[in-house]
């Protein structure tokens, strides 16, 4: 092989490889010294030139050619880019300050730390810290869930934004509970200065949930979590024993209970106090949802936190629904459906032999949560997954919208309905309530298309109806018991006001089907009356704040049960004319007005009709 002279392989031209002179040197006239075949030398570099990685990283990067002038170089004095003159040496302190730069631009987004004690610099291992997390501002707007709302005949005008409430001087950021224990937490959110805050809970212990709203202090969230848990029967809460004492006492170790699900019963701590502070500065709810929101990005990996983010989910679905964002309310009720399907979960009937009074073993009647209690994990999934079925049931009753819950977990709450159905008393008040909407459901479809087989001569109810009957008076039979029980011990709370609810849809469900043959039943016509004559003496006993508390559900009860009046009243029919509550009508109408007075709203709603006066 043929050698290359150590000129020609920098001029990059053919060498003949003659010695002691190449031709090609020979004919450029170089000198007579002989030409270099050392293969093992390396050309030098020309003495003005830069040693390879010195010069500035503008250079490098657009391949200009720098002289390695410090602290800038002339290319960057040329281009009007002296900010940007950076060398290979000073990258490493480069990045350290920039990330203390983005560390104190996420400080400003996250909030300034807030310390119960004096403060002292935090040191490396230290893992207590409380940020205020500011994410977008959400208005902050009266209820859409509860009953005190106004809303219109379509789905997109009927929940227009009103004006925000603002706070002029927002409370201070107060602190989150730290996610430690058996839950996970990514590596970005394990540092001190992450946006995961400690809490320590309260060394007292206090069951008395008869506080004064109005003294309150701000950074008491045990004072929030206890409005929770006295209103844990309204929002459809289930969990068991150790984990609600774990709730209450904040569980700092994280170990028993998901840390969202306490960031999330603040929340609503938060949002049920502020309707009391009326003359005093409004609890903030945002920090205890952006760090509800913040834990909730953890993907689940096992059943039991499937569970957790679950319940979280329909808590966030409603919470979203209170301040009318309908569609981001869906979307968490879509998250919770997904994780369903993702983890196969499902409603089965507890195992036979199972005792369910046993959670109540060793608790008083006044306990804070003795109603609320799952008997073991299975329990407790059964109730997360009904509550998130009940959620979007009514939502999409009431909204005349398409169900979100794949229809697996509605058959399977059949079956549970079924295996319940004439023993309504041991289940849970979460499988009580959605049993009356299924009821509810079930008659206004058969409601529906009764009117739409108006016209067909040979309607046969006698076929279709009784057993529909017959499974809403089982019902009413059993709920009523547990409403004369509750009315002697418990009355004004929220487990009375549930069961009136209970009533109230059940009654509005027999009144739909006996109504489908009014015209050609006159029994029908008395047992019709009879049933709305309960549903407005129930309505006219509930105050303002009962109707605040209780569900959107029975908005659609009062209409449906204002169609079927003004129907009756507007009949031709003898036999519509007789009755003992014939005459009554009128005043029902006038009674569903004064309920719907007491919220201020009027709607049209799952077929029903407006109660504007």
């Amino acid at each position: 092989m043929i050698s290359t002279c150590s000129t020609c392989k920098r001029r990059k031209v053919r060498c003949d490889g003659q010695k002691p002179v190449c031709g090609s040197c020979a004919g450029r006239n170089q000198s007579s010294s002989p030409c270099d075949y050392d293969t093992n030398r390396s050309s030098q570099a020309p003495s003005n030139s830069l040693a390879r990685g010195d010069a500035c990283l503008p250079c490098r990067k657009k391949k200009k050619k720098c002289n390695g002038e410090r602290p800038v170089c002339r290319t960057c004095v040329i281009a009007k880019k002296t900010d940007r003159c950076i060398y290979n040496t000073d990258s490493i302190p480069q990045l350290i300050n920039t990330l203390v730069e983005r560390n104190r631009e996420l400080e400003k987004l996250l909030g300034s730390p807030h310390w119960s004690a004096p403060p002292t610099p935090p040191d490396s291992t230290s893992m207590a810290m409380s940020l205020e997390i500011e994410l977008d501002q959400m208005s902050n707007i009266d209820s859409m869930w509860s009953t005190a709302t106004s809303i219109e005949a379509i789905a997109s005008s009927m929940y227009a934004p009103r004006e925000a409430s603002v706070l002029d001087n927002p409370p201070a950021a107060i602190g989150v509970i730290i996610v430690c224990g058996d839950w996970r937490i990514p590596d970005e959110l394990s540092d001190p200065s992450s946006a995961i805050a400690a809490f320590t809970p309260s060394n007292q212990t206090s069951t008395d949930l008869q506080f004064n709203f109005q003294e309150m202090p701000h950074d008491d969230f045990r004072e929030l979590r206890q409005i929770f848990i006295q209103h844990g029967i309204v929002l459809g809460q289930s969990y068991t024993r150790d984990k609600w004492r774990a709730l209450r006492e904040g569980d700092a170790s994280c170990s028993v209970i998901h840390p969202a699900v306490v960031h999330v019963a603040q929340l609503f701590g938060a949002r049920i106090a502020n309707r009391h502070r009326i003359e005093m500065a409004l609890v903030d709810e945002e920090q205890h949802l952006n760090n509800a929101l913040m834990l909730l990005t953890i993907l689940p990996m096992s059943v039991p936190e499937a569970v957790a983010h679950i319940q979280c989910y329909s808590l966030l679905a409603v919470h979203y629904m209170k301040r009318r964002d309908i569609t981001t309310g869906r979307d968490w009720l879509l998250k919770a459906d997904n994780l369903v399907r993702q983890f196969n979960l499902h409603i089965n009937p507890p195992a036979d032999g199972v005792n369910r009074n046993a959670r109540h073993e060793g608790l008083d009647d006044g306990h804070p949560y003795k109603d609320l209690i799952s008997f073991d994990e299975e329990d407790e999934m059964r109730d997360a997954l009904c509550q998130l079925l009940y959620i979007d049931s009514v939502s999409a009753f009431r909204m005349q919208l398409p169900p979100l819950v794949c229809p697996r977990i509605r058959r399977e709450f059949e079956g549970l309905m079924h295996y319940y159905n004439t023993r309504m008393q041991e289940a849970s008040l979460v499988i009580i309530r959605m049993t009356s909407v299924i009821l509810l459901q079930d008659a206004h479809t058969a409601m529906i298309t009764g009117e739409l087989l108006h016209s067909t001569p040979n309607l046969p109810p006698s076929s279709s109806f009784p057993p529909t009957i017959r499974h809403i008076y089982l019902y009413l039979a059993d709920v009523n018991e547990l409403t004369v029980a509750a009315s002697v011990f418990e009355r004004g709370s929220p487990k009375y006001l549930i069961l009136k609810q209970c009533t109230l849809v059940a009654v509005t469900a027999l009144a739909s089907v006996y109504h489908l043959s009014i015209s050609t039943l006159p029994e029908s016509h008395r047992k019709c009356l009879d049933s709305i004559a309960e549903l407005v003496s129930i309505s006219d006993s509930l105050s303002p704040e009962d109707c605040s508390q209780l569900d959107p559900i029975i908005s659609a009860c009062w209409s449906i049960a204002l169609r079927i009046l003004l129907q009756i009243q507007l009949g031709s029919e003898e036999h519509l004319k007789h009755g003992v509550h014939v005459a009554q009508v009128p005043t029902f109408i006038k009674t569903l007005h004064d309920c719907a007075g007491k919220v201020k709203w009027s709607f049209p709603l799952a077929g029903g009709t407006p109660l504007n006066k």
